[in-house]
């Protein structure tokens, strides 16, 4: 199904806006930009969960300009979806499509980018199904052809029906600087709705640690960059990144780069730190995970109990 006129996709533009909102989150630098979307009259509404993520409420705004509050009732950061209640009487909502669309359909979404207040982005459907680029991004989307970026997250994907096909979540920035947009699939069969309206709450395993900006091809694992205070990797003994005074041998001292080094969880190897998440996300909150860790060329095995990321990390 495609877009044929220009009258036809201002009618549907006009269609999903009228259902769709701004996402505002304050975090320690300024402010998170984000879309979602209205499913139910009485205010249920949907978003990617990256959007919402470390908030039990935000603030949403209407194309109207009106400015509401929203309570996080239910999330899956795997498939990067969060549940909104919206606290609205009534509310124009989108109808949920009752298949998947199919390559080559056309999609319009609306979104909050670059300054933009709630515009159409409109492109087609190349691949469903498509496996995620990184470990920290959901599997399964839909792939497009769309001028979505940072900003749109969470906004909906709508088929030329006006029906949700697909919830946006993250975008593939390339070398030429072109750009591929994908989308959680969202439709009348995905069972993780109703697992949301339950309020199911389902987050991700985390170590507590970050990646480190001197990360090269050349290390012999994962350098840890920083590790969270409080966190499984913290309390476990793990180290961040730091310099340390060194003593040559004529007398003098420099500055040395010191850090640890994971080079496999539970015997799997790891050599970056995609590869790191990607382990630990076959885990489950609160598994025991042995890491083989390289601290100044000593091997040390170091029991690690996973967290919730949201337990972990406040930003």
């Amino acid at each position: 199904m495609v877009l044929k006129s220009a009258s036809q996709e201002d009618q549907l533009y006009q269609q999903v806006r009228a259902a769709s909102f701004k996402i505002e989150r304050d975090v320690s630098d300024g402010v998170v930009i984000g879309t979602g979307f209205f499913i139910k009259e009485n205010g249920y509404a949907l978003t990617a969960y990256h959007v919402v993520e470390f908030r039990n409420r935000v603030t949403v705004i209407l194309p109207n300009h009106k400015r509401y509050q929203a309570d996080v009732v239910g999330f899956d950061n795997t498939t990067d979806l969060a549940l909104l209640k919206v606290r609205i009487d009534k509310a124009t909502f989108l109808p949920l499509a009752d298949t998947h669309p199919n390559v080559g359909d056309s999609v319009l979404a609306v979104g909050n980018s670059g300054g933009d207040f709630l515009k159409r982005r409109v492109g087609k459907v190349i691949d469903l199904d498509v496996a995620a680029s990184r470990a920290d991004f959901p599997p399964g989307t839909l792939e497009m052809k769309a001028p979505i970026a940072p900003g749109d997250s969470g906004g909906a994907v709508a088929n030329i029906k006006g029906q949700v096909v697909g919830v946006i979540s993250y975008i593939r920035l390339y070398d030429d600087q072109t750009r591929t947009a994908y989308a959680v699939p969202m439709n009348k069969e995905q069972k993780i709705l109703q697992e949301l309206l339950a309020g199911t709450k389902r987050d991700v395993p985390v170590l507590g640690v970050r990646s480190s900006a001197n990360a090269s091809d050349f290390d012999q694992g994962v350098r840890v960059g920083s590790v969270q205070r409080g966190s499984p990797a913290d309390t476990a003994g793990l180290r961040s990144e730091r310099e340390v005074t060194v003593k040559l041998d004529d007398g003098s001292s420099e500055q040395v780069l010191k850090a640890d080094f994971i080079l496999a969880i539970d015997n799997t190897r790891v050599r970056s730190f995609d590869e790191l998440i990607g382990v630990v996300r076959r885990k489950q909150i609160g598994d025991v995970v042995k890491l083989q860790v390289d601290r100044d060329g000593k091997r040390l095995i170091v029991p690690v109990q996973l967290g919730a990321r949201a337990n972990v990390f406040t930003e």
